[in-house]
């Protein structure tokens, strides 16, 4: 028998538990495979995506750069990034989350020069963004910081380079 009380679910044996319990998709992941379908040339369907705040700001973004984000299904979510027209995000995107920092190299992947906002949005504190900055350079563009947030330019193609990390560090994998 299932009971809920004070937020906890207390279950008393001698009887077969039996039910559904409906997971979503990780926010944690979904924000960065949205910014990772800009890479593509075609759409991207993302399924069992979460209906939370995160997804939301980041299709805000992707749309105000000229993305097409459609929310097909009730959790189905798809990106078109050949409809893309705009280098650099518009300001008021930047206090909602920490995604900007990784469209830089997703916009240097279509344009020469992109710019994105000052980071904000975490709840955690403040946290460097040297890594991200540094993947970019390693690349081949250069990265230089404004009081608005980011610009990086390049010259000619993006290059793959090895990236070796000087500790273990979640958010400077997404780079």
């Amino acid at each position: 028998m299932s009971n809920l009380q004070n937020d906890v679910y207390r279950i008393e044996g001698g009887r077969q538990v039996v039910g559904e319990i409906k997971c979503l998709g990780a926010k944690n992941f979904v924000t960065k495979a949205m910014i990772a379908a800009l890479l593509g040339d075609t759409p991207t369907t993302l399924t069992n995506v979460p209906p939370i705040g995160d997804v939301d700001i980041t299709k805000e973004m992707l749309t105000s750069i000229g993305v097409r984000v459609e929310h097909t299904a009730d959790e189905v979510l798809t990106i078109d990034p050949s409809t893309m027209s705009l280098s650099s995000v518009p300001t008021p995107h930047s206090g909602g989350n920490r995604i900007p920092i990784l469209l830089l190299g997703a916009l240097l992947h279509r344009f020469e020069q992109v710019a994105v906002p000052v980071l904000g949005g975490c709840q955690i504190g403040t946290r460097r963004v040297d890594f991200h900055l540094e993947a970019i350079q390693e690349f081949g563009a250069t990265v230089e910081e404004t009081a608005e947030g980011f610009v990086a330019s390049r010259a000619g193609s993006l290059k793959g380079t090895h990236i070796k990390l000087p500790y273990p560090s979640v958010g400077a994998t997404e780079a």
